[in-house]
């Protein structure tokens, strides 16, 4: 499972405004540092393991920037003109993108 830690200015970005019956993307901070603590919606028990990214909106110039950075390795992708309150587009975008990583960084060592 994937977390995001959004800043205030990125939650905003990705959720401004959410339909009153969807289930809320962004929610409120844990209780502590610890990703465990993280309150998912629609899940019974916590999942096995858990991924932090951090993310932040940036506005640079007249475009507006996402940016991901996951915790542990500070591995970083930069999306430029993100679409505003669009929350399906993004994580589309964020998952292409990570797959298509992992599988350069695989073909360059030889795993593919």
């Amino acid at each position: 499972m994937i977390v995001f830690n959004c800043s205030h200015a990125f939650a905003q970005f990705i959720e401004a405004q959410p339909a009153t019956n969807a289930i809320r993307l962004v929610g409120q901070p844990a209780a502590s540092d610890d990703p465990s603590d993280v309150i998912v919606a629609g899940l019974d028990a916590a999942p096995g393991s858990i991924q932090t990214w951090y993310a932040h909106r940036a506005q640079i110039g007249e475009q507006s920037c996402a940016l991901v950075m996951e915790a542990e390795t500070g591995y970083t992708m930069v999306f430029v003109d993100a679409p505003s309150n669009d929350a399906p587009a993004f994580l589309n975008a964020f998952a292409t993108r990570l797959v298509n990583e992992m599988s350069f960084a695989a073909q360059n060592v030889g795993m593919l």
